[in-house]
């Protein structure tokens, strides 16, 4: 594989593919500068498959890319993915093969975000809790968005290197009455109960459904009003956050803890001693209700480990962009032959 001086003047395309949204982007490499020079957005469900994407993009490039790196919402495998959220199927090869580019890099989402974390300010994040964090502790992401995204990033002595997780699609484990009772109610609708189911956009309407159809809230007008022409889980947490409609606030509030929950799971799960991430399209929106201290109270609330917790550090990912600067960037280690 072709590897590029330091000072050569090389282009990469970069791309964050979600079910919900692919956000594309070209960027120039020169004298040791990696530099964004245009980018473009697509809804997802609107096309067939990410080539058509590409094609659409590139029609105007006089010349393709050297490289390419695209950080896909769902397992990859072998220069191969099965998207989780559309049905597509994403194939490095053929891609490298069809718009004649040197190399194409599938990536997981969430490993991209892990890699982008190293290219963001502190006016990138916000924090929850700053705890104290170890040197050569591992960190984790959790991202709830159109699905629940989870990585870690493994301390190996030197740096911290991402690793991918599917972790969202582990069972869901209710920790009181209530949500045994969700969890029967989930299980009846979908025969399996992963992690996804509650805390993910669609989370959001499943715990919103399940408010409604216990007889714990009725629905308000405004909010069925609304739904009829806009996204369901938008309209929940909008009206939950502005305080319009008591069901959307009291499930803003348990969605936030059933986070915490987890986020605390997972840092117990890789020892996450160096800190947890929370990203995806849902946490920006959410941050009052974050602050108001459920989400924190479910973190550390891990019994004889809960000092332990106490001590983690939980940062708010603000950047949109965080996925699609990590893609770029491993396209740059790769062309500059870095290992990892």
């Amino acid at each position: 594989m072709l590897k590029y001086d330091r000072e050569a003047e090389v282009t990469f395309l970069a791309g964050d593919v979600g079910g919900t949204k692919t956000l594309l982007a070209l960027y120039d490499y020169h004298g040791g500068n990696l530099k964004e020079t245009r980018r473009k957005r697509y809804l997802s469900g609107e096309h067939k498959c990410l080539e058509e994407i590409i094609e659409d993009f590139l029609k105007e490039e006089k010349k393709p890319p050297s490289r390419c790196c695209f950080a896909i919402a769902g397992p990859t495998e072998g220069g191969v993915s099965h998207t989780i959220n559309l049905p597509w199927v994403v194939s490095a090869e053929k891609i490298s093969k069809h718009f004649n580019i040197e190399s194409t890099f599938l990536i997981n989402d969430l490993v991209a975000n892990a890699w982008g974390i190293r290219e963001l300010s502190s006016s990138d994040l916000m924090t929850l809790n700053q705890g104290t964090p170890l040197n050569d502790g591992n960190q984790g992401m959790v991202s709830p968005g159109t699905g629940l995204g989870e990585a870690v990033l493994f301390y190996d002595g030197k740096q911290r290197i991402p690793g991918a997780s599917e972790g969202g699609h582990a069972d869901f484990s209710p920790r009181n009455d209530q949500e045994v009772e969700l969890f029967k109610y989930l299980k009846g609708k979908f025969g399996h109960v992963s992690k996804e189911r509650v805390l993910s956009g669609q989370g959001i309407v499943n715990l919103y459904q399940f408010l409604v159809d216990t007889g714990r809230y009725k629905p308000g007008p405004a909010v069925l009003e609304r739904m009829k022409n806009e996204n369901p889980a938008k309209v929940i947490t909008e009206m939950g956050i502005s305080n319009e409609n008591e069901c959307c606030q009291t499930l803003l509030s348990w969605f936030c803890s059933l986070l915490g929950a987890e986020a605390g799971n997972f840092a117990l799960s890789i020892m996450g001693t160096g800190g947890i991430f929370l990203g995806g399209g849902i946490v920006p929106k959410i941050i009052p209700e974050l602050k108001k201290g459920e989400f924190m109270k479910a973190f550390v609330n891990k019994g004889r480990l809960t000092s332990l917790l106490s001590s983690v550090p939980v940062h708010v990912i603000l950047e949109e962009d965080t996925a699609l600067k990590g893609a770029a960037y491993y396209c740059l280690r790769t062309a500059l032959g870095e290992k990892n």
